[in-house]
């Protein structure tokens, strides 16, 4: 491995590659990668044909002479998983035989389902037969596998993107970079209420501009647009300006296993959003709310940190995304245990919300209201430690009644 290096003498950047090994005339491959785009290019034709044999002690090249690395017109797209768990994804590089057994060939026995949302393969039989690069795609992991795509990168300013009207659309994004919001999704002319989702985040589109915990469209990340339009309208993709492959997500500080920045629920195929913010906790317990978590049952299906946003000085929202296929009530606390009721009228309290794939509650102007459950007589009940803590008038108690400092 080796790093260009800028040599002012010559006003150019040098690779100074030392390859090591023991196996005398050895054939030698190279890789380059890209940083700025995160791109690799595997297949890499050299100046030297000396340079593909390994030799010993054998130098080849100099300052004045160089090896001419060149990248072939192929990429590499990992498609590895490392969980036995859903994974969203797409494709951005077109593999030689689009076929979906042999685009996965070296990780059948590791996945169970692979489906587009209208064609499915199950342990490799159905209707799913090749990939479409518009498209985003589910695929359900039994065990971790490793998977690489080689193939000639896609023009995402010659594939049409077409969301369907007042509906989901599943969006591949076919571009070898990241690009923030604004600019990927300028040409489809999003409105007010438009939501676009990953696995784990989403952004509304609300008064102008993309609001919530994506960011940008990635490289090889699979979407779901939901799209407000009367009628279908189609649209392409432009080559990113911006540098970069990933959306890094916000983090909770504090909260057990950062979950806000990996939590994905390997049970979960599908999600919902909800914006929310949380009412009533100053004066009960620290005022700094780090976190919002979100249960069916006993089973995590959520984690939300605060976003505080532009031109908002009263509190914060919690773009909160829920991951599940089970139906049932959900339940929230914050990291510190507060166990909330939601009002999503923000009228009353004690309206519950039940999960459904594919809903979204709360807006920027209007939000699902989350409240310190409170009893009639005005105590309300947070879990510490595993313990039951009651909060009468500020002052804090256990369940015998004796108080805590």
């Amino acid at each position: 491995v080796a790093h260009p290096q800028y040599f002012s003498r010559y006003d150019s950047y040098m690779v100074l590659l030392t390859i090591y090994g023991n196996q005398q005339t050895a054939s030698l491959t190279y890789k380059l990668y890209d940083a700025s785009t995160g791109t690799v290019y595997p297949s890499v034709s050299v100046s030297n044909q000396q340079a593909y044999t390994f030799v010993s002690d054998r130098s080849i090249g100099s300052f004045a002479n160089p090896v001419v690395f060149t990248p072939l017109n192929e990429i590499e797209q990992d498609l590895s998983h490392n969980a036995a768990s859903w994974k969203w994804f797409s494709l951005y590089a077109q593999p030689k035989v689009n076929s979906v057994p042999v685009v996965f060939q070296h990780a059948q026995d590791a996945i169970a389902v692979i489906t587009d949302g209208t064609n499915t393969l199950m342990h490799w039989t159905g209707t799913l037969r090749s990939f479409d690069y518009n498209r985003m795609y589910k695929l359900q992991a039994v065990e971790p596998f490793e998977e690489t795509l080689i193939g000639a990168p896609t023009d995402p300013t010659q594939i049409d993107i077409t969301l369907n009207a007042n509906g989901w659309t599943w969006m591949g994004y076919p571009a070898q970079a990241a690009n923030s919001l604004d600019a990927a999704l300028a040409e489809a002319a999003p409105m007010e209420g438009d939501i676009v989702k990953n696995q784990t985040g989403f952004a509304l589109y609300t008064e102008g501009e993309w609001l919530g915990t994506l960011r940008a469209l990635t490289p090889g990340d699979g979407y779901m647009y939901l799209s407000h339009a009367a009628t279908a309208k189609t649209f392409r993709f432009p080559k990113p300006t911006s540098f970069g492959r990933t959306n890094v997500p916000m983090r909770v500080s504090g909260l057990v296993d950062e979950r806000v920045s990996g939590f994905i629920n390997p049970k979960a195929s599908s999600n919902m959003t909800i914006i929310a913010r949380i009412e009533g906790i100053s004066g009960l317990v620290d005022e700094r709310i780090s976190g919002l978590v979100a249960y069916i049952g006993d089973e995590l299906v959520g984690v939300a940190e605060p976003l505080t946003l532009q031109g908002e000085s009263e509190g914060a929202y919690y773009f909160l995304t829920i991951q599940s296929d089970a139906t049932g009530t959900l339940r929230f606390e914050t990291e510190d245990g507060v166990i909330l009721t939601p009002s999503p009228s923000g009228e009353g309290r004690g309206e519950a919300i039940t999960y459904a794939a594919d809903a979204h509650a709360g807006t920027k102007k209007a939000p699902v209201l989350l409240r310190p459950a409170e009893e009639e007589n005005g105590v309300y009940k947070v879990i510490e430690d595993e313990r039951v803590i009651i909060i009468r008038n500020g002052e804090r108690f256990d369940v015998t009644g004796v108080r805590q400092e």
